[in-house]
């Protein structure tokens, strides 16, 4: 991600009201491309409009890992986020993840 695209803090990425992580920043960056800055600026919560423009990121799902509580039903987002902090899955990692179920 361009450096000027991001605001960042002492634990993360903010892109939204809450920190994201990086594959949610990114498509961010690639959704907005151009205005993500502008955008930023402009105090709009990017990833809140991540999730009117891909509904399927508050779909819920079961993500089976026994760190994190598998019987709960977590939204396709909060998978994300746990795949990158608890497993530290790359962007490329959560593309493949999210191929593999249909994304």
């Amino acid at each position: 991600m361009p450096k000027p695209a991001t605001a960042l803090t002492l634990s993360g990425l903010r892109m939204s009201a809450a920190l994201c992580g990086e594959s949610l920043a990114a498509a961010c960056v690639g959704q907005f491309d151009g205005q993500t800055e502008r955008m930023l600026h402009e105090g709009v919560d990017l990833v809140g409009s991540l999730r009117v423009l891909y509904p399927s990121l508050s779909a819920r799902m079961v993500h089976g890992c026994a760190r994190w509580r598998p019987s709960q039903n977590q939204t396709l987002e909060e998978n994300i986020l746990h795949l990158e902090d608890c497993h530290g899955f790359s962007r490329d990692a959560i593309v493949k993840w999210l191929r593999e179920r249909g994304f």
